[in-house]
């Protein structure tokens, strides 16, 4: 087998070394361990701290699978300065979440610890650099807690085994294949933990864990300086490991060609996938980034080729398809290819998948369709710059975390922008031909057919190699990419006039003479952008009962339709030259959601409006949307959690069109244009409507331009929709069903109690009730009894049904316990329902409710989401602005009444999912 080699014509880049930006403060300290502290202010008054150490899975000897991702759970019982409970002791009540606030990550490569704290008191860094540093090195392993964790390691195990987890093994063994990573579940498995002991934890623990090889990354609204000194004094403490230090690169085995089929009696859907591993590849200098930019590029191109595939080609045996190159693992890069193919022909459409990579491959591609590529890849790097100081803090501890994990840099927004406007101009063909051959070259490749064992019946591996042969040979397919230019005529559109307008604090709302209600929200929460919705009231709600299932055909349609004039491929070209993007949304509200750089407003509603005005509904948008609806169907009919949710909605929501089930049959024969169109059309007439902009843009001009482009929207008659669509009742008594779906030992329940609608009286208290059990079965059916994983509790708070408020409590189990668990559960909800809360949980869920509001109040996408369809249901927007204090006011006898009143044994329902065998 040959070696492959990436080699660009000219290297006068390769000498040009890359450094972290000057915002970025790094360090090492005298035990070696390094550290990257980035100011930065979103979300503002908090700081993340992570810890990584760059050993997982594939580290692990045979008889330790699963030790990593072990020594991870056991950081969380005890550690030198954190006795059981000080963990959540300290932090919860500062407003820091178990789960959302602090966590760990064990993968195949790497163990991450996070913690995020509030900055307003230096004391709260202090302690989360404490743990953090206790993770590292000062972990506690006693015998009787390592027995006790594996109860829960083993419930993790039992809910990580579905079919999805079967997929991922199968597809793992044959990429793999005679390779340390074939075999390494980042788990472990049931025999593997159980024969874990203490001694054996402390071995791996003392051996791996050292400070030479691990990483700390602080970002947030922090002092640089400040927070190094913290550092060096806490990390200080950690002695240095004089042994060498262990070799944590583990390569794949190079190969020729790996195929595979896997089946399974769960499958009901087709897929293909192709794999290429490559050497990793860390940029450290411009001539590594021109290297990433040519990767990028091509994948640009290339997905646009597949994406054009499945849309065009109305009978095409490649429902989707799409390619990336994955760049997570240290030791390796992973070309990856996956299409899901129709059911019988899934060699046709490996042939078609494998037929556009070599297409690339072979052909290369037209200058039309490079510098289009350039344009728009040059646009989403500048988008990127004006996003800098508002991106999420998490988001700059991942790039400092991979530039880490591979001995890489760190390149800022600005520089990458810089960098590519700078290379990109001068970047020759023939290097973008060197790229995608070393890229795409039939070497260390895999290939995995899955499919339902009715099919894979039919095919051999002897199939896939000679379909590989023959494409290669002779039957890449040749694409052709041309020119597009497009203007329209807007200037005859007759602006409609406000006829009145009030305002809620910063929000505007506007009345226009053909009955649309426009909300304005101006903010710099992500500066330079715009999020736009235009709603109406209907939606699934006009699906009559002879037709279910069609308006998910008629929603996909409208989205993938185009206009009258372009398809919807042209219009994707054009959108992405100026960072506009829009879809289809809603449900019971329906309608078009999107964003855009504050810039291209105009252009925004300009398509909006031509998507109200002039839809495509083209037959091939109508063949997609048929094979998406069809698609849904048979992911919700092969998991125990589709299978539950649609058994939820079908007792709660009775004789409405939200829970109708379609069937794939039904849903092929849903192809007039006519009768599609009318879920739009009927809809979205004004007086049914909602127009909200939210975020970054001059008021004058989006009055001027809501004006213009929905307020000259004809008036038309708003759609009869039987008002008992609009509201609903929870069955009296206790309701059980018991589904059987899987052949696992796995068990997945739920219980539901009535809850109360968005806006009245007892929404935050029920929000608080369910933060105060999920803290309560963390410790007493998680932590203490080793039950469940996980015990989600959750209050859903509808604005638009009266009735449909819920109150959900989510799990999954052994199911021989179900009933054990349900009694568990339901003995915390009676102990506050009898003797109320105890010291200090309403004070801890009131600190973590009101961390997670501030921090989602800072977002364009929250603002607009609370809006959304306000106006059409009469909700007072006034209300939003009232959260922080209505959960400040909130009282424990608050808590106690919600609970008497809601959360009843006598009145609920029970949804139990059993494996079948």
């Amino acid at each position: 087998m040959k070696k492959i080699e990436m080699n660009f014509l000219d290297n006068k880049y390769e000498n040009q070394e890359l450094s972290f930006p000057p915002f970025v403060l790094r360090g090492i300290l005298p035990n070696g361990l390094n550290y990257f502290i980035m100011e930065h202010k979103k979300p503002e008054d908090r700081v993340l701290a992570w810890l990584v150490v760059p050993v997982g899975s594939i580290h692990e000897k045979d008889t330790e699978n699963g030790i990593a991702h072990f020594i991870e759970h056991m950081g969380f019982k005890r550690t030198k300065n954190f006795p059981p409970g000080e963990l959540a002791g300290y932090f919860q009540p500062i407003g820091v979440d178990i789960g959302a606030g602090i966590n760990g990550i064990t993968d195949i490569d790497r163990t991450v610890y996070k913690i995020e704290v509030p900055s307003e008191k230096e004391e709260y860094l202090v302690n989360a650099l404490t743990l953090l540093c206790d993770f590292a090195s000062f972990m506690v392993f006693l015998p009787e807690e390592v027995e006790k964790e594996k109860d829960v390691i083993l419930e993790e195990l039992r809910l990580d085994s579905d079919l999805s987890g079967r997929i991922y093994k199968a597809h793992r063994h044959i990429r793999f294949k005679g390779s340390v990573y074939e075999d390494r579940e980042i788990l472990g498995s049931e025999e593997t933990v159980r024969k874990i002991r203490d001694e054996d934890l402390k071995n791996f623990y003392s051996y791996w864990y050292r400070p030479d090889i691990m990483a700390l990354i602080v970002v947030g609204n922090c002092n640089s300086c400040d927070v190094e000194k913290k550092i060096k004094n806490i990390f200080g403490s950690i002695p240095s490991c004089g042994k060498e230090k262990p070799d944590l690169h583990v390569p794949f085995k190079p190969h020729d060609l790996y195929e595979g089929i896997f089946t399974d009696q769960e499958l009901k859907e087709s897929y293909v996938s192709i794999y290429y591993l490559r050497d990793q590849s860390p940029v450290r200098n411009k001539g590594d980034f021109r290297r990433r930019l040519c990767e990028e590029l091509i994948f640009e191109m290339i997905n646009m080729r597949l994406y054009q595939e499945s849309y065009i080609n109305i009978h095409t045996p490649l429902i989707h398809g799409g390619g990336c190159i994955y760049r997570k693992i240290k030791s390796y890069n992973e070309v990856r290819f996956i299409g899901s193919a129709r059911e019988g022909r899934e060699m046709e459409a490996f042939e078609i998948l494998l037929g556009y990579i070599e297409g690339i491959h072979q052909n290369g591609f037209n200058d039309v369709e490079k510098d289009e590529t350039v344009r728009q890849f040059l646009e989403g790097l500048r988008k990127a710059t004006e996003r800098k100081e508002t991106r999420e803090s998490q988001d700059y501890a991942v790039f400092i975390m991979e530039a880490f994990m591979k001995e890489g840099i760190f390149i800022s927004p600005d520089d990458c922008y810089n960098f590519a406007c700078e290379i990109l101009p001068h970047l020759k063909d023939e290097e973008l031909h060197r790229s995608i051959d070393y890229l795409l070259q039939p070497v260390n490749m895999s290939v995995v057919i899955t499919c339902p064992p009715d099919y894979a019946c039919n095919i051999k591996e002897d199939d896939i190699l000679n379909t590989l042969h023959r494409v290669i040979a002779k039957g890449a397919i040749d694409y052709k990419f041309k020119e597009l230019n497009y203007s329209y005529d807007y200037t005859s559109i007759k602006s409609g006039e406000v006829l009145s307008g009030k305002e809620y604090r910063d929000i505007k709302e506007l009345n226009f003479d053909n009955g649309l209600t426009v909300l304005l929200k101006t903010t710099d929460f992500e500066r330079g952008k715009v999020y736009v919705s235009y709603v109406s009231k209907g939606g699934k709600l006009l699906e009559s009962a002879l037709s279910p299932g069609m308006f998910e055909v008629a929603k996909s349609a409208w989205a993938e339709g185009g206009t009258e004039d372009l398809n919807q491929i042209e219009i994707e070209r054009l959108l992405r030259l100026k960072s506009i993007s829009f879809n289809t949304t809603g449900n019971i509200v329906y309608g078009l959601r999107g964003h855009c750089s504050e810039g291209y407003l105009k252009d925004l509603c300009q398509w909006l409006w031509q998507y109200m005005k002039r839809p495509g509904y083209r037959e091939e948008a109508i063949a997609y949307g048929i094979r998406s609806a069809q698609e849904h169907i048979r992911q919700m009919e092969q998991s125990q959690e589709g299978l539950i949710e649609e058994t939820e909605n079908i007792i709660l929501l009775p004789d409405n069109p939200l829970s109708v089930k379609a069937s794939e049959e039904k849903v092929s024969t849903y192809t007039d244009s006519e009768d599609l169109k009318k879920f739009q059309i009927l809809s979205s007439v004004p007086s049914n409507s909602q127009l909200t902009l939210v975020g970054s843009f001059n008021m004058e001009e989006a009055i001027i331009l809501s004006s213009k482009y929905f307020g000259s929207l004809p008036a038309g008659e708003n759609p009869f929709i039987p008002s008992r669509y609009f509201k609903t009742e929870f069955p009296s008594g206790n309701t059980k069903r018991i589904i059987y779906k899987g052949r696992e030992n796995r068990c997945l329940g739920r219980i539901i109690f009535p809850g109360c609608m968005k806006g009245e009286n007892d929404e935050i208290p029920l929000d608080l009730l369910a933060k105060i059990l999920s803290i309560r079965y963390w410790n007493d059916i998680r932590e203490k009894k080793g039950l469940a994983y996980s015990i989600n509790v959750e209050n859903y708070s509808p604005a638009f049904i009266k009735g449909y408020g819920k109150f959900k409590i989510s799990f999954g189990t052994d199911p021989e316990k179900i009933d054990y668990v349900r009694d568990c559960i339901m003995a915390d909800i009676d102990d506050i329902k009898q003797n109320g809360l105890k010291p200090g949980e309403l004070h801890v869920a009131k600190k973590i409710l009101l961390s997670f509001y501030k921090e989602c109040s800072a977002n364009n996408s929250y603002w607009l989401g609370e809006l959304y369809g306000s106006a059409l249901f009469k909700l007072n927007p006034e209300k939003i602005f009232n959260y922080k204090e209505e959960i400040l006011n909130v009282k424990n006898e608050d808590i106690q009444s919600v609970a008497s009143r809601y959360v009843d044994s006598k009145n609920n329902i029970f949804l139990i999912a059993f494996p079948e065998i």
